[in-house]
């Protein structure tokens, strides 16, 4: 009854799965993990309902052929503060490439232009993607999972244009990168602040952590966000508003509409606040 309420909650059968829900709880004497994932889904149903019935506007546009090639995946899209340079990953571009590379294009009179992989230097015949770039196009933080040193599985790297060049990328430390996962960057507009994402605890899955760069270019440790943010199942994608408070997100487990759903959540003297699905 538990997996089939949180079925039933993904394929948006909110009374099927409400049903299954209220029956497994009926049940009693059920580890407290369940009971609660259970009434999270009875939540969630109830915010879903009341929410669908009033949708807010949403009329995302096509960013065009040049970018989105037909048959080819394009994703995790990250931009300059003056929204002129797109960058993110792809497979299948050129079309017999198998791996994640980091493409770039640029924007004029007001079209995107063909993407050019961004630097041999940055991408590797092994997988790189998932980047992060800060306001003025300068320090890239990305990911890289095999054929660099590296403390284990996927890890952060960092790397700086210089005239037209970027440098060599550098394993960002054990401050940051672990044995574990580490992918999912998102720098702050000044590059002083970073999110990013790990398996590292794995009694609460994938979570947000952040690090903080001192004047000597130093990251520290990296800290998993609070229990506000971060919960029991998991989360994803952070991405840093330009203003550095607000944090949007993913989580499946928030209260949402099933699955994974887009949270934001603000920053107000060291305090995060409750996110807003």
């Amino acid at each position: 009854y538990y997996t089939l309420a949180g079925e039933n909650l993904k394929q948006g059968k909110y009374d099927v799965a409400k049903q299954y829900a209220e029956k497994f709880i009926s049940f009693g004497e059920i580890p407290e993990n369940y009971t609660t994932e259970a009434q999270r889904i009875i939540a969630s149903i109830n915010f879903a309902k009341e929410k669908m019935a009033n949708p807010l506007p949403f009329k995302p546009v096509s960013l065009g052929s040049k970018i989105n090639k037909d048959g080819r995946l394009q994703y995790f899209p990250v931009l300059t503060a003056d929204q002129n340079m797109i960058f993110f990953t792809a497979i299948g571009l050129p079309k017999k490439s198998h791996s994640e590379d980091i493409y770039i294009s640029v924007k004029m009179n007001g079209e995107w232009q063909e993407p050019m992989m961004l630097s041999n230097r940055i991408n590797s015949v092994e997988n790189e993607g998932t980047c992060s770039i800060s306001a003025d196009g300068k320090l890239l933080v990305f990911t890289s999972c095999l054929g660099r040193k590296s403390f284990g599985s996927c890890d952060l790297y960092i790397s700086k244009l210089i005239g037209e060049e970027w440098t060599e990328p550098i394993n960002m430390g054990e401050n940051i990168n672990s044995p574990y996962w580490e992918s999912q960057p998102s720098l702050s507009a000044d590059g002083n602040t970073l999110y990013f994402i790990s398996d590292k605890n794995k009694r609460t899955g994938k979570d947000i952590f952040v690090s903080y760069r001192n004047p000597q270019g130093e990251w520290s440790p990296a800290e998993a966000l609070p229990a506000t943010i971060n919960t029991p199942k998991d989360e994803y994608s952070p991405f840093i508003h330009a203003n550095g408070r607000t944090l949007y997100f993913s989580s499946n487990g928030h209260i949402g509409l099933g699955g994974l759903d887009l949270f934001s959540a603000e920053l107000d003297r060291n305090q995060w606040s409750t996110p807003q699905n």
